[in-house]
């Protein structure tokens, strides 16, 4: 299987435990929405980039984007006159 780059989004569900929010995608957009549909049902969320070797599609560089999706959900609500959820305040 060829892999560019790989997006997914974490959060926990309470009793239900922690899982995926939506499923792992190569689409960025689609990871984001993900994360922000997360965060409006008050839940934590951590987002996170897997990057891998063009070449032999083996894993390169593994890193969380949390901070870029958070600042993004910030920016935006903002520039909607948006509440922005308590759970950005939180630390992930």
């Amino acid at each position: 299987m060829k892999l560019n780059t790989l997006y997914f989004v974490v959060t926990d569900y309470g009793k239900n435990g922690i899982g995926n929010a939506g499923d792992a995608t190569a689409d960025r957009d689609l990871a984001y929405s993900n994360y922000c549909d997360a965060i409006g049902d008050d839940q934590p969320a951590r987002a996170f980039m897997m990057q891998f070797d063009i070449g032999n599609s083996e894993l390169e560089i593994t890193r969380e984007i949390t901070s870029d999706f958070r600042d993004e959900y910030v920016y935006e609500c903002i520039d909607r006159d948006l509440p922005i959820s308590n759970i950005i305040g939180e630390a992930a």
